[in-house]
């Protein structure tokens, strides 16, 4: 599964072995590590350290896109 972010001001934490993203004036979600192959962010957001550390471990990409849409990161 794609994990992908495109609202502006969305922060992407850790829980344990799960992903968990939260948008304001959204309600939260989570998603377990083990379905995320790939996290995209496309708007000005924000990942912990542990999202990242989760992420590394698991071999998840993660891409930036920039405002026409092409990875920068």
């Amino acid at each position: 599964m794609e994990l992908i972010i495109n609202d502006f001001a969305a922060f992407i934490g850790r829980r344990s072995e799960r992903f968990y993203v939260r948008i304001p004036e959204k309600e939260e979600q989570e998603f377990a590590a083990d379905k995320v192959e790939q996290i995209i962010i496309a708007r000005g957001s924000s990942l912990s350290m542990g999202a990242i550390e989760l992420a590394m471990d698991r071999d998840i990409d993660i891409v930036y896109l920039d405002w026409r849409g092409m990875p920068i990161a």
